[in-house]
């Protein structure tokens, strides 16, 4: 049985005053309570290291030493450990040093348990990886087990042997040892029919796949990574690891699991000398996957043996297959290799939330969902139920999931009863009302006729007519320290969630539900920078990414530093008695819908004139940059930057920039829509704050009124900002 994970995240950062800052922050699935991340220091220090490089068990205890150096982190691990073997959960150990990439050329893979004094490396109880970076914005959709696609890429030069240093290639029995491990889903090859070219490698993995194993040589060099691959003839040719990032950057979706079998593509394995050019910190070519949105990376620090690689991997693939869990599978692999030499060059970058390579949701239809976490009894049943209508709804669509007799025989019936009433009833059936898309001249809202209608199901909908120029008047009150306005929002009900066929959509925003929520005030513009150096005095300890000026929106501030602002704010307010706070997510997707269910709240279709989006570099669309500099935008439009708050139209509730110019924080963690129907608040805890909206970076498909995202509630993200709300009217 796969048990539950509890998790300590390790965070290093900047050193100072010759000691590094560290906050390490527990979480536990089985507990109701948020814990409070403890924060200390501890005394990292490479040169002390070097001389026990060659001896890894000695190496380990030193580096455990150094992190845990100050009594309050040890024993603040050492309570971690007894509450997860109390609840018979395994700990999950994420290390991130973001801040200061030469601690990333440290052995971490040698770290031992400073209560067991055993390798965490090598450990099933204990699940070590790294956390690298990479692209806040950047949806990762899981795929079930079933359908998951790898490519096997091997690159063999021809003229391996004209590099004295290189050992050939065994093409053959990797691919064979691969298919072998991989056995039970889909797998392709490349290298074998013809060279493995970088074009070729870029064309296969543009067909989409869960899983890349490439198997090449590669080198970390002073302009870069480069990797062994092939030209049109067979032979070597040095491509760039960047460039291959760039072009996986460009992909839809990039893949899963990205494993490289190849040399210094984690990094040279030396450690950073003072004085030593040849160990300055460069950036690898698992950084780059990273950046380009690749979620989970295994790379190799400095060379690592092909008899490592051969032996070590058709494990991996094995424990991945069965359970999903990539860092178990990691540790098994690694345990397989341990009284190897190199065993600890093997590097685990891990971005996923539940560390699973397939979507674990689907224990929930094959019969698993007691071991899912956050389901309980009465809510799995509820999740049965909804399956059940929503594969009917779909007309039986993937109806092989449902493999019970009773659940097939139903169906059937129920379709058969829909053919014979179109058969016999058909003028009923051309009175069937049509429900249109809302336009800028249409408003559909919601009855609340079908107030408990279950699951993903459409609540009826009625269309209300208004004209095109009219927009609805709202009262106004202004905040007489801030200045900020706010616009009274009276309280309703509305389809939550996004339909199936939406562009763009993904599964975070389902099931569609109807959700009401009491009458609110919102701000009617984004906190600006003006009003945040109003409130807290200055931008001390903050930098936006575009200083521009007071009524540019205020961002890059980290949700944990909205509420500092918000405490700060009611402080000031308390003789007025009022009471601000971030809005909730039902609250806030209410509010940008503003009685509309069409994917943005003027229409389905998306315009650089409507909102400011994909007005940054890099983001692979120009069009909105283009228009920035046009006569038809507005003065204060500048390439590269937000825009002044207001500068585009406000939806019917008189709100702007609802959508686009910057993404903006919510009051709920990022989880399953709850079953609660009025005024839900969302999960009771979480690893992500929600953020909704999109913003200058994004694409269209972030800009909608469904669309969810989260953050770490202490990280900062150009782009993200936020805006307030007062309860009640």
């Amino acid at each position: 049985m796969k048990k539950n994970c509890t998790e300590l995240k390790i965070n290093i950062l900047r050193p100072r005053e010759g000691k590094c800052q560290i906050e390490l922050r527990f979480s536990n699935p089985g507990s109701d309570a948020e814990s409070t991340p403890m924060r200390t220091t501890c005394p990292l220090n490479p040169q002390e290291l070097l001389p026990l490089q060659l001896d890894s068990a000695g190496y380990g205890k030193a580096l455990a030493d150094q992190l845990f150096h100050e009594p309050e982190a040890l024993a603040f691990y050492r309570e971690i450990r007894a509450v997860t073997e109390a609840t018979d959960q395994v700990l999950r150990v994420r290390l991130r040093a973001d801040n200061a990439p030469d601690l990333h050329a440290l052995r971490w893979e040698l770290l031992v348990d400073p209560v067991t004094g055993r390798p965490l490396a090598t450990s099933e109880n204990i699940l070590f990886s790294r956390f690298m970076k990479g692209p806040t914005f950047r949806y990762v959709r899981l795929q079930p087990r079933a359908e998951l696609r790898a490519l096997v890429a091997v690159a063999n030069p021809v003229n391996v042997n004209d590099y004295n240093d290189l050992a050939p290639v065994d093409l053959d029995g990797e691919i064979k040892r691969a298919r072998n491990s991989l056995n039970g889903i889909t797998v392709e090859t490349a290298g074998k029919e013809r060279p493995l070219t970088l074009p070729v490698l870029d064309q296969c993995l543009r067909k989409g796949f869960d899983i890349l194993y490439l198997v090449c040589h590669g080198m970390l060099r002073t302009d870069g990574p480069r990797l062994c691959l092939q030209k049109e003839d067979g032979t070597a040719s040095w491509e760039s690891g960047e460039k291959l990032a760039h072009r996986i950057s460009d992909m839809r979706q990039p893949p899963r699991l990205v494993v490289l079998a190849s040399c210094q593509s984690a990094g040279t394995g030396r450690q950073i000398v003072a004085g030593d050019e040849n160990s300055l910190p460069q950036v690898a070519l698992a950084q780059h996957l990273a950046t380009a949105g690749v979620p989970a990376i295994i790379a190799m620090q400095g060379n690592i043996s092909m008899t490592t690689v051969e032996t070590m991997m058709p494990v991996f693939f094995g424990e991945l297959l069965e359970d999903g869990r990539i860092d178990r599978a990691m540790a098994v692999a690694r345990g397989a290799v341990q009284e190897r030499p190199d065993f600890w060059m093997p590097a685990l970058f891990l971005r996923l939330r539940l560390g699973c390579i397939w979507d674990e949701s689907e224990g929930l239809v094959k019969g698993n969902e007691d071991n899912q976490p956050g389901f309980g009894r009465g809510d799995r049943w509820k999740a049965r139920g909804n399956a059940v209508w929503k594969k009917i709804g779909q007309c039986g669509h993937d109806i092989k999931r449902l493999r019970t007799p009773f659940s097939l025989g139903l169906i059937a019936a129920l379709l058969a009863g829909l053919v014979i009433y179109f058969v016999k009833y058909p003028h009923q059936v051309s009175k069937m009302p049509l429900v249109n898309k809302s336009t800028d001249a249409q408003q559909q809202i919601i009855s609340k006729k079908n107030f408990d209608s279950p699951g993903d199901s459409e609540a009826e909908i009625k269309t209300v007519s208004t004209p095109e120029s009219k927009i609805e008047a709202h009262d106004t009150m202004t905040d007489p320290i801030t200045g900020m306005e706010f616009v009274s929002v009276p309280g309703g009900c509305f389809l939550m969630g996004s339909p199936d066929n939406e562009e763009g959509r993904n599964h975070r925003e389902g099931p569609r539900h109807e959700v009401c929520v009491d009458g609110f005030q919102m701000g009617k513009y984004e906190v600006t920078q003006g009003q945040w150096v109003k409130i807290m005095g200055g931008m001390e300890g903050h930098q936006c990414q575009f200083r521009m000026g007071d009524e540019y929106p205020m961002e890059k501030v980290s949700w944990d530093e909205v509420q500092e602002f918000i405490v700060e704010l009611n402080k000031q307010s308390k003789q007025s008695g009022r009471e601000y706070r971030l809005p909730t997510e039902a609250e806030w997707e209410y509010a940008v819908r503003a009685r509309t269910t069409t994917a943005r709240y003027w229409g389905d279709d998306i315009f650089c004139s409507q909102a400011m989006y994909s007005n940054s570099k890099g983001n692979g669309n120009d069009s909105c940059m283009e228009y920035t500099r046009s006569e038809e935008a507005p003065a204060a439009l500048t390439p590269y930057s937000t825009a002044p708050v207001g500068s585009y139209p406000h939806n019917q509730f008189g709100l702007y920039d609802m959508l686009g110019n910057v993404a903006e924080f919510c009051s709920n963690w990022l989880g399953p829509y709850p079953l609660k129907k009025r005024n839900p608040q969302g999960p009771t805890k979480g690893d992500y704050r929600v953020f909704r909206g999109g913003g200058l970076g994004s694409s269209d498909s972030w800009v909608r009124s469904a669309a969810r995202y989260g953050l770490p509630p202490h990280e900062r993200n150009y782009g993200i900002g936020f805006r307030l709300v007062l309860p009640g009217l």
